[in-house]
């Protein structure tokens, strides 16, 4: 069982949602659209040269897309954590551009043959999972938010009053990041899945936006860990294949609005949200840039940086290290939001360039008459050399 590292880039999705009833209706109408799109490109026809935009992509969907159709272009990496790579699904977008409904979906999912009707990416990769993995996987479920630059267990931390620490993993360990004390549950169902889900959800920090009646304030991840035994077709015997799948769902950028009347909590919380976007932009535009230096190899030792933020500390991986990875960008048609739809766009066209190198997570193991040997011989070596 080979686990030579294979190398691509970070594929892009754009999706566009339809205009919903506060940009047709009321005082703030905008039911003028400036986007357009092609199966693999979108187009801005802002009234100013600066909003005025064409980029191409991997997939473009427009505001007719099911959920189905999304999760038809994401699906594969189910299959990928099956077979023991790691794997990542990033919502990124704007305040009310349907990151949530694109990740989680419409409340009240039920389950069905084909899946978990009205939902979104995460009930079907759930389900799709469990039916992929072969009998005797064991499957763990975490659930954390990163809310105004701290980390909270979805599960266990409703109030939000018990924040977390990151931790870098051994390199024997895969050389990762862990959240210290984070909780993790065995799930053996997708319904478990869902239900763990369910109950996270009931715990993320929200607030009324101009976009959205309840808005997501927090950047989520929920992550499932599967572990597996298989025999080593290279006549190893038995190994162990670990894998994780990150789906994360990105609070969004707010503009701020001079007309309004703001308090302290409400300008902390946007501030912490626009920076810790704004370093994972940084740690994208250094990413496309060292890609492009080396021709498309993930080598470089350029400085990416991850440490200026929780949130790209979480997800160095799924950025630029172990991961297969897929950006779901999410944007408004309306004219209103086309300096939103301008700054997401490039973001998603830097992250196309972005390189990864994936590797099967294989844990052979430790022989340990093998090591008492070794160690034997470096003790006699250490003598010969007194």
């Amino acid at each position: 069982m080979g686990d030579a590292a294979r190398t691509e880039r970070i594929k892009v999705m754009i999706r566009v949602r339809p205009l919903v009833a506060l940009e047709t209706d009321g005082a703030h109408r905008s039911s003028d659209t400036v986007v357009e799109t092609t199966p693999t490109e979108v187009v801005l026809h802002g009234a100013e040269a600066r909003h005025q935009l064409a980029c191409a992509f991997d997939t473009v969907l427009g505001p007719g897309s099911t959920q189905e159709d999304v999760y038809g272009h994401v699906g594969d990496c189910v299959d990928t954590v099956a077979q023991g790579y790691n794997a990542t699904v990033l919502a990124y977008g704007q305040t009310g551009s349907g990151k949530t409904h694109t990740m989680f979906g419409a409340g009240g999912w039920s389950e069905s043959p084909g899946g978990w009707s009205g939902g979104g990416i995460i009930p079907r990769a759930v389900a799709a999972l469990f039916d992929a993995l072969p009998r005797g996987a064991q499957v763990f479920a975490s659930f954390l938010q990163v809310y105004r630059e701290q980390v909270y267990d979805m599960l266990r931390d409703g109030a939000m009053d018990r924040p977390l620490e990151i931790h870098e993993e051994a390199l024997s360990e895969g050389g990762g990041t862990f959240v210290s004390g984070l909780s993790e549950y065995g799930v053996r169902s997708a319904a478990d899945c869902v239900n763990l889900v369910r109950a996270g959800e009931a715990n993320r920090a929200t607030r009324e936006t101009q976009m959205n009646a309840s808005s997501s304030r927090s950047h989520s991840i929920f992550t499932l860990l599967v572990e597996q035994k298989r025999v080593d077709d290279d006549g190893g015997g038995e190994v162990t294949l670990r894998s994780k799948f990150n789906l994360v769902d990105l609070a969004g950028s707010e503009k701020w609005d001079a007309r309004q009347a703001m308090g302290d909590a409400r300008v902390a919380e946007m501030t912490r949200i626009n920076l810790s976007l704004h370093t994972l932009g940084k740690c994208v535009a250094a990413l496309a840039a060292r890609a492009k230096r080396r021709g498309g190899a993930p080598g470089d030792a350029a400085h990416v940086p991850y440490r200026e933020s929780k949130l790209t500390r979480l997800l160095a991986d799924s950025l630029g290290g172990n991961s297969l990875t897929r950006l779901i960008a999410t944007l408004s048609p309306a004219a209103d939001c086309v300096d939103e739809s301008v700054s997401t766009l490039r973001f998603a066209d830097r992250a196309r360039s972005v390189v990864v190198s994936v590797r099967r997570n294989l844990r052979r193991p430790v022989d340990h008459a093998l090591v008492q040997r070794l160690q034997s011989e470096v003790q006699r070596l250490r003598a010969i050399l007194d």
